[in-house]
């Protein structure tokens, strides 16, 4: 076997082995299928909008009876999350924020309700194809275009 044989099966096997790597890395993540929407501003500000659509409408604000609190889980946290209460429905909506200094992103992750087993339903996974547009348009309106119209 010349170096040529020899070389070609080492290289294959570099290529696979780096492209599984760098696979694993650009994964979606925790929130895969989360329904994101991206915000020419802040993070920062961003979360500061999310919050004064919250305090300005108290049908959002979650009950004391629920322990579900807004922010980061600690400090390594990449995601600052919002609880979201819909009182029509008695649902929580799950959401989160992360970003930059110029453009952040929000994203809808999921619905709770005590009828779902004891457990988080995420969006578009979860839902079937009519629920999963239903619960986007609410999140629009309920919290993404008042944000929007803060921001702007």
């Amino acid at each position: 076997m010349n170096n040529k044989n020899k070389i070609l099966p080492l290289v294959i096997g570099l290529s696979i082995c780096l492209l599984t790597f760098k696979a694993c890395n650009l994964a979606p993540g925790s929130y895969p299928n989360a329904e994101r929407y991206e915000i020419e501003t802040s993070e920062e500000a961003l979360i500061e909008a999310v919050h004064a659509v919250k305090s300005s409408n108290s049908e959002l604000t979650i009950p004391n009876n629920i322990p579900l609190i807004d922010g980061r889980k600690d400090s390594l946290d990449h995601w600052y999350h919002f609880y979201i209460y819909n009182r029509e429905r008695n649902q929580v909506m799950k959401a989160w924020v992360r970003g930059g200094k110029s453009k952040s992103k929000i994203a809808f992750v999921g619905v709770y309700d005590s009828s779902f087993e004891k457990r988080w339903k995420y969006i578009n996974q979860d839902f079937d194809r009519e629920s999963n547009k239903e619960y986007k348009k609410l999140f629009e309106e309920k919290i993404l275009n008042p944000v929007k119209k803060i921001i702007e």
